[in-house]
């Protein structure tokens, strides 16, 4: 079958309006979705330049802070046996017990060799459950690997009541 001329040239302009309609459709998405990253793009970088002055802010705020950190160390400087005593309690929290008393010589020099330690003797009491005071007594070793433990003693209760632990430490700083 042979198409007239006429036929032809409306066949082919419809193929083309078909074409162009399809052109016109996918360029008209790709324009809203362009609109669309543009509108994002905009948005992000109002959130860059706010973010970087919020950065700036808290950097400045920073650097405050640690002047001021450090005016207060030089004014109260941290001693050995204060971090010491903040490592007895964590452990003692740590393991469920309670400290009841504690107290910390000054520090005195010991020869071991050739080194020269700083030599900390305490005497701790401490309350709980006999589990938890083995736990602390033992956990000793983690928190202060230079310590020693000089004497121990642990009164259990014969009915009820809570078990008492009594240490006498020695621990070595440099």
């Amino acid at each position: 079958m042979k198409l007239s001329k006429t036929a032809q040239w409306i066949l082919t302009v419809g193929i083309l309006v078909a074409v162009l309609a399809s052109v016109g459709v996918v360029y008209a998405r790709q324009k809203a979705r362009h609109d669309d990253i543009n509108v994002e793009l905009t948005e992000a970088q109002k959130e860059l330049v706010e973010n970087s002055l919020e950065k700036e802010e808290l950097e400045s705020k920073l650097s405050q802070a640690g002047l001021v950190l450090a005016a207060l160390e030089a004014e109260f400087p941290a001693t050995q046996s204060v971090e010491i005593a903040k490592g007895l309690l964590w452990a003692a929290n740590e393991a469920g017990v309670t400290i009841t008393s504690l107290s910390c010589s000054a520090p005195k020099g010991e020869q071991q060799g050739e080194m020269t330690y700083q030599v900390f003797f305490i005497d701790l009491a401490a309350v709980g459950e006999v589990e938890a005071l083995l736990t602390f007594s033992n956990a000793l070793g983690y928190w202060f690997p230079s310590a020693s433990i000089e004497a121990g003693n642990i009164l259990i209760p014969e009915e009820g009541g809570e078990a008492s632990l009594r240490l006498d430490l020695k621990i070595y700083t440099r």
